[in-house]
């Protein structure tokens, strides 16, 4: 990892920012043909790209160009040119840049990133055969129906080079927990990131500045869980004191303390509008609570061994519950009457997902991933971990895939409709601690034993990019919710990534 300032928050002041998207393609649209064509071509040799990397290679290319207009070389309806000397034809071009022809991919664009960078895949790049009526691009008369952009290239030129830089890069690292992490989470809005630990506090961190806002302190115990309310303005924590707290975001002001449990409190959430709270403990019941007044307003009964994991569906009429007799139980919100008992789990239940649109129900122990209907209880398929330790597993946001975090280094994509394996993305070196989709569901987002994390295109299952930074095992990860940040932890450190 690159030398980082410490400050005494804890917060590292970052060593490379990156760009707004918008930049690297006002630098693109400026460049002309040759500096364009320079860039393309050293990315296309080059294992690594930055944003900063782009700054320095618009610069060389540009210098580039106005040498070569000096001397008077060019282009050419046959697409030659010259650059530092060199003349060049489409042949010679990476052509992969530019077969995309009324919205057919001729060039597997879509996995561009690991195919030209080489990272992801060690695989060596394999021309696709020239697409029917050998569609070639050239610098002259544009074809019917293709696109153009202000450099006379395909626009697809610009964007695959823009989609070299959709990249992360380190933004902040957090330090100043004592011990271990034990969660942590976005805002609604991505602004700030709210970490909970072992030792008995909550950290508010900015992610726009990188700085340390509040630490909450008031627990006896460690804290369990931790989530910001829909709304973003409070944070609800969890400890093993037996008590959940309620927090004001804006000046990190304690709010009102819930008690009531008779042991530690392993599982939270608000409802989706954010009028109620349920927790889960060791107690084995559930509770509802105000959101505004702290009230308790109901206790479910019914479990026998510990409630591990809780959780709201989106429509916010029904509560799932997993615990450790090895069963899920589906509750009303309105009267809190049990309606299913999900049994089949061979060890405890350690988390349980709602599908976005309410149907479906995703539940996980160390061994297996189970798919049920939540409206009948039934089982639907079982995903077999093949021996593998489970350790995490999650929905797609249109809730047609499955992931599961598996001990054997791989995660694993399957069809939560069908039960079938779908992918399995290799790449780790260590057990995968965890995983998750970004909002639109276009890339996978994994953590492992190996203090790595990789970026996967959803629908090839390429790598894009791997993260490196981290002086342990990735413990949890999560995109905030425009996708456009990472939040990653270890043992005791955060990360955020941009």
């Amino acid at each position: 990892m690159e030398g980082l300032g410490r400050g005494v928050s804890g917060t590292l002041l970052p060593t490379t920012m990156t760009m707004e998207m918008e930049q690297p393609k006002v630098l693109l649209e400026n460049c002309g043909h040759i500096a364009l064509t320079h860039i393309i071509e050293t990315l296309c040799n080059d294992k690594t790209i930055t944003t900063d990397r782009l700054k320095e290679l618009v610069k060389v290319a540009q210098e580039a160009e106005t040498t070569a207009m000096l001397n008077g070389s060019g282009f050419n309806d046959s697409f030659n040119l010259s650059a530092n000397g060199n003349q060049m034809g489409f042949d010679d071009f990476p052509r992969r840049f530019l077969y995309r022809y009324q919205g057919r991919d001729h060039s597997a664009f879509g996995v561009v990133t690991a195919v030209v960078t080489g990272r992801g895949t060690d695989r060596e790049y394999v021309p696709p055969p020239p697409p029917p009526g050998d569609l070639k691009a050239s610098a002259g008369k544009p074809r019917e129906g293709e696109q153009r952009g202000l450099l006379g290239l395909p626009k697809n030129a610009i964007m695959a080079v823009l989609d070299l830089l959709a990249t992360f890069e380190h933004q902040y690292t957090f330090e100043g927990h004592t011990k271990f992490v034990s969660t942590c989470c976005f805002s609604p809005d991505g602004r700030f990131v709210v970490s909970a630990s072992g030792d008995r506090t909550l950290k508010l961190w900015c992610v726009t500045t990188g700085e340390l806002q509040h630490t909450l302190s008031g627990h006896l115990d460690g804290v369990a869980k931790c989530t910001f309310s829909p709304d973003g303005t409070t944070i609800l924590s969890a400890s093993n004191d037996k008590t959940m707290k309620v927090w004001d975001v804006t000046f990190g002001q304690l709010r009102n303390t819930l008690t009531g449990h008779a042991n530690y409190i392993w599982s939270c959430c608000f409802s989706p509008c954010g009028k109620t709270i349920l927790s889960g403990s060791r107690d084995c019941t559930l509770k509802l609570w105000g959101a505004e007044d702290g009230m308790l307003q109901n206790t479910l009964m019914g479990h026998t061994g510990g409630i591990s994991t809780c959780a709201f569906a989106p429509d916010g009429e029904t509560i799932l519950s997993g615990s450790w007799d090895k069963t899920l139980k589906i509750w009303s919100v309105k009267n809190g009457t049990l309606l299913n008992t999900l049994e089949g789990h061979s060890r405890m239940v350690v988390c349980c997902y709602f599908s976005a649109d309410s149907s479906t129900i995703l539940s996980g122990s160390s061994d297996a991933l189970k798919v049920w209907g939540s409206a009948d209880g039934k089982l639907r398929h079982t995903l077999d971990g093949d021996g593998q330790l489970v350790n995490g597993c999650c929905f797609s946001p249109s809730g047609k895939n499955v992931l599961m975090a598996s001990g054997d280094n791989t995660v694993k994509v399957w069809g939560a409709d069908t039960g079938t394996l779908q992918n399995t993305l290799i790449g780790h070196y260590g057990g995968v601690n965890t995983c998750c989709y970004s909002a639109d569901g276009k890339t996978i987002l994994s953590g492992s034993h190996d203090r790595t994390l990789k970026l996967w295109d959803a629908a090839s299952g390429q790598l894009r990019t791997t993260l490196e930074g981290h002086f342990d095992q990735v413990m949890s990860c999560c995109f905030s919710a425009d996708g456009k940040s990472i939040l990653s932890a270890d043992d005791k450190t955060l990360k955020v990534w941009a």
